[in-house]
């Protein structure tokens, strides 16, 4: 609490002298004092839980419960992602229909690239086995915790809490 109390008045002092100098680094400056980093850890922490309880599963080795739990790892993951864009930045930083439209195109490239590199290659036509799918999931997995670490690090460079 006292860390806290302590950051909130330096932001405070900061943010007072920044207002004398430049009025849009004033404005930013706000828009910090106004955003609570604190859930920036709550988001890490979020995440992990959603990675253990899908590796719980994957570590039971059945291939269709597998894929669920990848599905639901994604969903979760993207939540937090989703949840941490509409926090921490403005409506129109990803472009038009947000985060959530950006979502939704890194899904349509999964169903056109991972996808097929995983389940069509001609050494396994015409069926590959289900663990080509799983592959395929994991890899887009990956990406979306990625975007969201790499999120997280980069909100934590602003955050007065990480600043040492």
């Amino acid at each position: 609490m006292a860390y806290r109390l302590k950051t909130t008045l330096w932001s405070s002092m900061i943010l007072a002298g920044v207002s004398m100098l430049d009025p849009a680094a004033a404005s930013a400056a706000e828009q910090r004092g106004k955003l609570d980093f604190g859930r920036l850890n709550a988001a890490a922490e979020r995440a992990d839980r959603c990675d253990a309880k899908a590796q719980a599963v994957y570590d039971k080795g059945e291939q269709e419960q597998i894929l669920a739990a990848l599905t639901e790892q994604r969903a979760c993951l993207e939540g937090i992602l989703l949840a941490t864009a509409r926090e921490f930045y403005p409506p129109d930083a990803f472009g038009a229909g947000g985060m959530e439209a950006r979502l939704a195109d890194l899904r349509h490239s999964n169903d056109a690239i991972l996808d097929p590199i995983y389940t069509k290659p001609r050494t396994c036509a015409p069926s590959c086995a289900p663990l080509y799918r799983i592959w395929a999931a994991e890899a887009y997995v990956t990406t979306v915790r990625t975007l969201l670490d790499g999120m997280l690090d980069r909100l934590k460079d602003e955050s007065p809490y990480y600043r040492q």
